[in-house]
């Protein structure tokens, strides 16, 4: 790849994943239940809630 898709990749993969923590955040806002506290997991919060999710 040249440099400028090379930077657009990395603009879309930052973007991407300050999306993902803000869906996470607003699911930790409003998740209840005693199994719904957050656990860090490879630098994610995620409600743990007995549910897995594959990983790409």
């Amino acid at each position: 790849m040249n440099d400028h898709a090379d930077s657009l990749t990395e603009r879309i993969r930052r973007t991407f994943d300050l999306c993902r923590q803000e869906v996470n955040l607003d699911l930790l806002h409003h998740a209840d239940g005693p199994n719904s506290h957050p656990e860090p997991i490879n630098g994610d919060i995620r409600a743990r809630n007995g549910t897995s999710h594959a990983q790409s």
